[in-house]
């Protein structure tokens, strides 16, 4: 059974794509019977068609990943992509260490 046009003029009338168009396996001659527009809206308000929901992408996997990685899990060598001074100039990583030294002698000189 061909309902190529019904599911056509199903997507036209629920202003959706042909693939959100569900059609009632149990109604199935009647559908193929309906030939216009106007057969397939009576279909419609029958609840024959109808139009599936949009199927959502589920966030789910990347905030449990995202709260492993603020444990520090995941974060191993084969995670890594790119050199050590390309996460971490070395530069950075001079300025945060001396930084703290002068803190610390500050701290010492003034005590």
């Amino acid at each position: 059974m061909d309902l190529r046009l019904q599911r056509r003029l199903a997507a036209e009338l629920l202003e959706c794509g042909e693939g959100r168009v569900w059609m009632d396996p149990n109604a199935l001659s009647d559908i193929a019977s309906a030939a216009t527009k106007d057969d397939v809206r009576k279909l419609i308000e029958d609840g024959v068609i109808k139009r599936k929901p949009v199927k959502g992408i589920s966030r789910a996997r990347i905030k449990q990943r995202k709260l492993q990685r603020k444990k520090g899990r995941r974060r191993g060598h084969g995670s890594r992509k790119g050199r050590k001074g390309a996460r971490m100039p070395s530069k950075e990583l001079w300025m945060a260490r001396i930084r703290a030294i002068r803190r610390r002698l500050k701290f010492l000189r003034d005590t």
